[in-house]
């Protein structure tokens, strides 16, 4: 006797690969009975084949399984991965074979990476993010009259899936995720104003960046959309792509904050808004001669007075102005015409004023002996005429302290910079309220698109922070507390109009104080100013009143106004 075998056979498969929500086939077809035979009557006769009968297994990706009979099976693909289908034969007729067992496979396309790309040829390029890695985009417009502003804000989410099966919906979404400021700041002061926790959303404002979207995968095997962010600086976002929604929105906050995707999703690097801040720099011009000298005929020159090696010059008149700007002249220079070159300057350590008929006078370090009385003279500031034209420059501090609110100052180019009218004292009341002509010349405008400022090289502030007399005058060992001492104001901003003046004569005189700031640190201080909303000087930070040197960075609080800026 002898049952006979099951034998053959083979399982196709339709789609192979199959998009998700595809109803994947499997057909079996060629299995032979080769019948049997069997012992009737003592004597051996033939059975012929049977009737070949089918159940069938599925198993889906997540081991869920699905039964039934017949030759075709059929599941819908409602999740990425494998599906395998096991067909066990049977043969109906009498002295039946064993069952035999006929396998299948089919798989989705999957997701192979998704990633943050260029909008178009002629937009900003998206570069890497120096703070917290990934990458970054500038939504800002180029230039006041860009007219591609609006794909300014735009960037492509580009998905490639393997298998290729072209018409596949790829779907797409796009978190909030954690501003990593604090874990990478821990030690700093007031951290958490920045963020307090290591979870998103924290976004500032209205955030279209946020959301969901889907696209059909092309012949290429690539599906993208296009993304609009938020136009505030530091808001941050990840994004995933997946064939299976499910599995998309299936993914945790925790995970996107972390990076860890779940199985049959990818995530992008994260991508963070940064704003340019466009810095507009124009100048005075160097002052003229007669504003920075006066000339008369000396009276009497008392050698030895007020101490040995000083000698008081009366100087026949009067200063204009001296009486309310005393010791213009200190740490400047008097030369007398009438004594021999090479000992005819001397350095001035005081210059006094007198009401009239008395003559106003200076004391010199030095004796000049009888030559002096009655010759001619020309006083001239210790104010350097050099300093001017000079365009205000931040240097790396500037570019390194603003890094911190995710700003990337720029200087306009040379056709924004322009030259105005020298003005000796430019008051605070002249910066407040926009007087004399020192930004008439203001060319580019600040909004919400094109942030801008404007910042002007200037001479001195006014008459009562000139630095005349110096706060920190060292030309000799003092001998007496010089009357009027006054400080220096080095920089001044008003920031209703987003304009501030950098004084370099102010700077200049500061240059020998022990306790100096620089022109890098005096423009990112000013400049922060003309944001419009930070009036306030944190101590410990650049906007400490004088913009020490030792400071380097902004506060929180300085960093969190301006994140927060609509409009610079």
């Amino acid at each position: 006797m002898d049952d006979g075998a099951l034998s053959g056979g083979e399982v196709t498969v339709e789609p192979d690969p199959a998009c998700i929500d595809d109803t994947i086939t499997f057909t079996v077809t060629g299995v032979v009975d080769s019948g049997g035979v069997k012992r009737e009557n003592c004597q051996l006769v033939n059975i012929p084949a049977g009737t070949i009968e089918y159940t069938w297994l599925i198993t889906k990706p997540d081991s869920t399984t699905v039964s039934g009979s017949g030759s075709s099976a059929g599941v819908v693909a409602d999740q990425g991965g494998v599906y395998s289908c096991t067909f066990t034969t049977s043969a109906n007729r009498d002295c039946a074979p064993a069952d035999d067992m006929v396998d299948g496979t089919a798989s989705t396309v999957d997701i192979v990476s998704v990633e943050w790309e260029q909008y178009a040829p002629d937009s900003t390029p998206l570069d890497g993010c120096p703070n917290n890695g990934g990458k970054r985009i500038f939504p800002g417009k180029l230039s006041p009259t860009d007219p591609s502003a609006g794909d300014r804000r735009k960037a492509n989410l580009l998905a490639k899936i393997s298998p290729v099966v072209e018409g596949c919906t790829v779907y797409f979404k796009v978190w909030d995720v954690d501003d990593p400021f604090d874990q990478n700041n821990p030690t700093m002061p007031n951290v958490n104003l920045i963020d307090n926790d290591t979870n998103g959303p924290d976004n500032r404002g209205s955030d279209p960046g946020v959301g969901q979207w889907s696209a059909v995968m092309d012949a290429d095997g690539e599906a993208r959309v296009t993304v609009t962010v938020s136009m505030q600086p530091r808001n941050n976002y990840r994004a995933g792509a997946s064939v299976d929604v499910d599995a998309l929105n299936a993914a945790t906050q925790g995970q996107v904050d972390t990076n860890s995707p779940p199985e049959h999703v990818k995530f992008t690097d994260m991508l963070t808004v940064w704003r340019k801040l466009w810095i507009e720099r124009d100048t005075m011009g160097a002052p003229g001669l007669t504003e920075i000298t006066f000339s008369g005929t000396a009276g009497t020159v008392t050698m030895n007075d007020p101490v040995a090696g000083l000698s008081t010059v009366d100087l026949g008149q009067n200063l204009p102005d001296e009486f309310s700007d005393l010791n213009l002249y200190e740490e400047g220079t008097i030369r007398f015409f009438s004594c021999p070159s090479g000992s005819d300057t001397f350095s001035i350590v005081e210059s006094t004023s007198e009401m009239y008929p008395l003559h106003d006078s200076v004391v010199i370090l030095g004796l000049p002996g009888t030559c002096a009385t009655g010759s001619a003279y020309l006083l001239r500031e210790d104010d350097d005429v050099n300093v001017l034209p000079h365009y205000p420059n931040g240097g790396q501090l500037l570019i390194n302290a603003y890094g911190d609110a995710y700003i990337l100052p720029q200087y306009a180019g040379a056709e924004y910079q322009d030259v105005v009218d020298f003005d000796m004292h430019l008051s605070d009341w002249d910066i407040e309220y926009g007087l004399g002509t020192w930004s008439d010349d203001r060319d580019l405008s600040s909004s919400a698109e094109f942030w801008s400022c404007l910042v002007v090289g200037c001479w001195e502030a006014g008459q009562d922070w000139d630095g005349d007399p110096d706060h920190c005058f060292s030309l000799t060992v003092p001998y007496v507390a010089r009357p009027g001492a006054e400080g220096i104001e080095k920089g001044c901003t008003d920031g209703d109009s987003g304009q501030g003046a950098i004084y370099m004569q102010g700077l200049a005189d500061d240059a020998g104080c022990l306790y100096r700031t620089d022109e890098a640190h005096i423009v990112t201080h000013e400049i922060g100013h003309t944001c419009g909303s930070h009036d306030d000087h944190v101590p410990g930070s650049i906007m400490e009143v004088g913009a020490p040197r030792g400071e380097n960075r902004f506060a929180t609080e300085s960093i969190v106004i301006f994140r927060s800026e609509v409009t610079w």
